[in-house]
């Protein structure tokens, strides 16, 4: 189901080498094969994430039944990094799934003035370094989940999942590619060939994207509390798509 190469390579050198020539290596992680069969969890398993995983936790729960969603719109790892830090010490599994374009009001706070976007993939990489460094078993206990980049926020999104990708192959991280039948391989795009069993539009493809360009869900606005609500799976493909990619990265 998952094809990847793992070996390993000091962080700051691997920054550099994949910000110049803009490719993937290590313990990057691609789904092959999308796969809805419902599979609960088997061990404590806790998933971080912000408004993109908001509107997909409904249909991620019903896929990977036990799973511990904690999404809070605008956040960014170090506003959960307390939590995080004490699951992996207690052994769980921790997957981090943020965009890298939140930093709303309050929850926002701990990334102001390291969130430009050429500071973010940093600020993210040295914040999840303390969840590693935490963890009892690191290759086993943390996941990244890598999300679909923003239209209007395209440089941010793009510096974020370049910095993780090679922050996963500089730890032996698993940094899987959640977001590959939304946005494939960091690209963006509002519509793609329709899936058996989705309802495509008279050409043949389906819209994934919501209005704001950032979010999945098509039925609601972008605006939201902090904790939800979520979006049925049902009426937008790219909620579906993308709960599909975050199931398998939970159970890799």
């Amino acid at each position: 189901m998952f094809t990847s190469h793992h070996h390993r390579r000091p962080v700051a050198t691997a920054l550099l080498a994949l910000a110049a020539i803009g490719v993937t290596s290590g313990c990057y992680v691609r789904p092959s094969a999308p796969d809805a069969t419902v599979r609960p969890v088997t061990r404590a398993t806790h998933i971080y994430g912000d408004s993109t995983l908001i509107e997909v936790k409904d249909e991620l729960r019903r896929l990977r039944p036990g799973l511990d969603v904690v999404s809070i719109a605008g956040t960014s790892p170090c506003n959960h990094l307390t939590a995080m830090i004490a699951a992996v010490k207690h052994g769980d599994r921790v997957v981090l799934a943020f965009t890298g374009v939140g930093a709303l009001g309050q929850t926002g706070s701990c990334v102001y003035g390291r969130d430009s976007d050429r500071q973010l993939g940093r600020s993210y990489v040295d914040d999840i370094g303390k969840v590693i460094k935490a963890a009892r078993n690191p290759h086993d206990q943390v996941v990244i989940a890598l999300t679909p980049v923003w239209r209007d926020a395209m440089a941010r999104s793009l510096n974020v999942r370049t910095a993780l990708i090679a922050a996963g192959d500089a730890w032996n991280i698993r940094v899987v590619d959640a977001a590959a039948w939304v946005a494939p391989d960091g690209a963006y795009s509002e519509t793609a060939p329709a899936w058996p069993g989705e309802s495509p539009q008279s050409n043949g493809v389906v819209q994934l994207r919501g209005p704001d360009g950032g979010h999945q869900c098509l039925t609601q606005s972008a605006v939201r509390t902090l904790t939800g609500p979520s979006c049925d799976a049902s009426t937008s493909p790219g909620v579906q798509r993308y709960a599909l990619g975050l199931a398998q990265a939970v159970s890799i």
